[in-house]
């Protein structure tokens, strides 16, 4: 499963977001497009501030979103000593792939998603390969090896 490579997949804040921004730009430029989801990671303690957002307008690296922040987002360069840097900024990550492979809208409630299994040896001929594919609405919990993703004994 190849989707259309993509640049990057995941950059970083190039400065911070405030509660109620629409914008965030980017530390490095992208190819992604009006449409697409974006993930912003969390920046405190709290793994339940990342947000999910569709991307509205692209202006070089800076986005437009379609909703204001509810969260604070950190993108700081710490200086220590003459020459230490360290620098602490969000991860934002492209979540939107031309591959897709997911399940129904009735996957998340009855817990039985989609699931790709790609068993076999490598020595017997076995290969898979996955890049640039989004997955949704997929594994099924309690039912052992049920993952979104699942290579069974490729070793």
């Amino acid at each position: 499963m190849y989707g259309t490579p993509r640049f990057p997949t995941w950059t970083y804040l190039a400065s911070p977001i405030k509660v109620g921004d629409t914008t965030l730009t980017l530390s490095q430029n992208i190819d992604w497009k009006v449409g697409e989801t974006i993930a912003i990671a969390s920046t405190s303690f709290f793994h339940t501030e990342a947000e999910r957002k569709t991307i509205t307008a692209v202006n070089g690296n800076t986005l437009t979103v379609d909703s204001p922040f509810i969260n604070k987002h950190a993108s700081v360069v710490e200086q220590y000593g003459s020459s230490d840097l360290l620098k602490m900024s969000a991860e934002v990550g492209l979540l939107t792939r031309n591959i897709k492979m997911m399940g129904d809208p009735t996957s998340v409630a009855g817990q039985y998603g989609s699931h790709l299994m790609i068993a076999g040896q490598a020595a017997n001929g076995a290969e898979g390969h996955v890049a640039y594919t989004e997955f949704s609405q997929c594994g099924q919990p309690g039912i052992l090896g049920r993952y979104c993703i699942h290579f069974h004994m490729n070793g």
